[in-house]
């Protein structure tokens, strides 16, 4: 028996939202703004559902990506708030933890997008490279540099804190 559109959406919603959520997080620095942009690729896939089509979890990292790129374009949607709601500071992923989402907001965005791709959601490099349309080669390195930049932040903002 086919799993209907709304069974389906709600399997990929309790299974891939806090990912999603991240990569949306991580790429605008507005938890409402990410919700929204989350909701909206959810819908986007209830509609493919209806017709039939297939959604996987690659399609909608792919379809948060992009629409997080259209919302940073926005100059109205523009804002620099980097704090995510407690429940998500409060969570052991590694992101969640030490300033690390932080972090990772002031990376370039071609390396921010890798590396919530990667880290993140969990995807490999063969996959993020195949979701944002670059070479492998590039993921690798776009990886080295965003893991540079993020340890020499960090060090940076522990020094910081041993000399407060």
């Amino acid at each position: 028996m086919r799993a209907t559109p709304d069974r389906a959406l709600e399997h990929l919603a309790a299974r891939y939202s806090f990912q999603l959520l991240g990569i949306a997080m991580g790429q605008l620095h507005d938890w409402q703004l990410a919700e929204e942009v989350v909701q909206d690729v959810l819908y986007r896939a209830y509609c493919l559902l209806v017709r039939g089509r297939p959604v996987t979890r690659a399609w909608l990292a792919r379809g948060v990506i992009l629409a997080s790129r259209t919302e940073g374009r926005r100059p109205w949607r523009r804002r620099q708030v980097v704090t995510a709601p407690e429940d998500l500071r409060e969570t052991p992923h590694a992101l969640a933890d030490h300033g690390l989402l932080e972090a990772v907001q002031t990376l370039p965005r071609s390396y921010r997008e890798v590396t919530l791709l990667h880290y993140w959601a969990g995807f490999d490099v063969r996959e993020t490279a195949r979701l944002l349309h670059i070479p492998e080669g590039t993921v690798k390195s776009r990886l080295a540099r965003s893991r540079e930049r993020l340890r020499r932040w960090l060090v940076a903002d522990a020094e910081e804190v041993w000399h407060d």
